[in-house]
């Protein structure tokens, strides 16, 4: 994909995320958010894997919050158990592939050969990596709304 194409789709994630174009600013935190470590070895750079740390707490944080309001009787154990089915690789990787990070995801050529870009484990990582790039560019009111519309209520 073409660099300005990558930048609408890019864009067009952003908007999903519930920012409007006129705020989007800079996207070189969402860019760096789909930038997998092969291709960052192999072209230089940083890849998204700073970004992946911080997104899987993210992640976790707004998904535990939700299910404690959604879930007031639920136990703590039942409420780990929903989490874990929440925030696992399959799950993430599925809503990655709806919102189609596969077709922005930068990957090394041997990783992109081998069908990297459809790979659970890079799907997931480059979710939570989004997730962060959403709460470092804006906020965490942002990236809760993100999660949960996109992700923990679909």
């Amino acid at each position: 994909m073409s660099g300005e194409a990558k930048r609408r789709r890019l864009r067009a994630l952003v908007r999903r995320a519930g920012i409007p174009a006129s705020q989007a600013g800079d996207l070189a935190i969402v860019e760096r958010a789909f930038v997998h470590e092969s291709h960052a070895k192999e072209r230089g750079g940083r890849s998204n894997e700073r970004l992946e740390f911080l997104g899987d707490s993210v992640l976790g944080f707004v998904t535990a919050a939700w299910l404690f309001e959604r879930y007031p009787e639920a136990s703590e154990g039942e409420l780990t158990v929903r989490k874990a089915y929440i925030v696992n690789d399959a799950q993430l990787a599925r809503t990655a592939l709806r919102l189609g990070f596969d077709d922005v995801v930068e990957l090394g050529s041997g990783m992109r050969r081998s069908g990297g870009a459809q790979n659970p484990t890079v799907l997931a990582d480059a979710f939570e990596a989004f997730v962060a790039a959403l709460y470092r560019s804006y906020d965490l009111a942002t990236a809760a709304r993100f999660v949960e519309r996109h992700h923990i209520e679909m």
